[in-house]
């Protein structure tokens, strides 16, 4: 059993936006393989072999298990999947700066009306 990525976009590090594929892969011959994708221990609705991610998020990241079944057999394999993403240096710099200003300005207007 082998769990793999397929990336769809991107240029190697998993970012917001990128599309992929989680892809459960058996060497098995039986063709009534069933597979159960969970995350974080938490079962999805979607059955088969691929779980396909149009437009990760930061919230995509975390522990995905592929568990497959036969009436013979069964297996599951972990991958962890972690996606940059977030408030780049430059947003959060101009937000406080934004925030510093507004409290500034409410602190002068009141100790100004005095």
């Amino acid at each position: 059993l082998k769990v793999s990525l397929i990336r769809l976009s991107g240029d190697g590090t998993l970012k917001q936006g990128d599309s992929l594929n989680l892809t459960c892969d058996v060497n098995c011959t039986h063709s009534s393989s069933q597979f159960v994708w969970s995350k974080n221990n938490e079962q999805f609705n979607t059955s088969g072999p691929v779980l396909h991610f149009p437009a990760l998020t930061v919230r995509d990241s975390g522990n995905y298990t592929c568990t497959w079944r036969t009436n013979e057999t069964s297996g599951s394999k972990t991958i962890r999947l972690q996606v940059e993403g977030g408030w780049s240096v430059g947003m959060i710099v101009g937000v406080t700066a934004g925030v510093s200003v507004l409290v500034s300005g409410f602190l002068g207007a009141v100790i100004y009306s005095r």
